[in-house]
């Protein structure tokens, strides 16, 4: 009982020490080039439009496509 205590806290020990690391050293390089979370948040924002967009385009060159395809067919039959 007492070594399965031992363990649990040596594990705990291991785990939180390693959280406050990495939460250290990605606080530390985020503040050195300038990095913050509302800034994340709008490229972010600003990448799903620009997907959304490009989207929009795949679609719209796709019916110009099919629309190109039913007009050759005709225009040949």
């Amino acid at each position: 009982m007492v070594l399965g205590f031992l363990l649990y806290e040596a594990i705990d020990l291991v785990y939180h020490s390693g959280k406050i690391t990495y939460n250290g050293a990605s606080s530390v390089y985020n503040w050195y080039y300038g990095i913050d979370n509302s800034s994340l948040n709008k490229k972010i924002t600003q990448d799903e439009e620009t997907i959304k967009m490009l989207e929009d385009r795949i679609d719209n060159l796709e019916s110009i496509i099919e629309k190109y395809v039913k007009d050759k067919n005709n225009i040949d039959k």
